[in-house]
């Protein structure tokens, strides 16, 4: 099975678990050789994709930026995929914690890019 990018292009498996970079275009701006970006959370091409754990998990933060939000790979909409939320978190901690409990066993990259992250959202360490 092959993971997939924030664009839906395969990943190498070395690249699950990097923080995902931020995305230039917007949904309404086509960056040249990229897919466009949209703001709608449960989009595959989600700007605000912050961490794939693996091919049906990823964390963003959320279009407002005041929470983090594991969601999995359900199906799809339109031919693409679409993303369902399994979590909503504002504090690191808990944060891996549901990721712990959805993905079982973290890949270690992933493990070490969601302790990273600041202790809460929107600041502080």
């Amino acid at each position: 099975m092959h993971k997939l990018d924030n664009q839906g292009a395969p990943v190498s498996p070395e690249r699950t678990g990097e923080l995902c970079p931020a995305s230039a275009g917007t949904a309404s701006q086509a960056t040249p050789g990229r897919a466009q970006t949209t703001s709608q959370e449960t989009a595959e091409s989600y700007s605000g994709v912050l961490i794939r754990l693996d091919a049906r998990h990823r964390v963003i933060v959320c279009k407002d930026g005041i929470q983090w939000i594991v969601q999995r790979r359900r199906g799809q909409r339109c031919g693409r995929a679409r993303w369902a939320a399994l979590g909503y978190c504002t504090t690191r901690k808990a944060l891996i914690r549901v990721c712990h409990s959805s993905c079982g066993v973290l890949d270690p990259k992933a493990l070490a890019s969601l302790e990273a992250l600041p202790e809460r959202i929107g600041g502080g360490t």
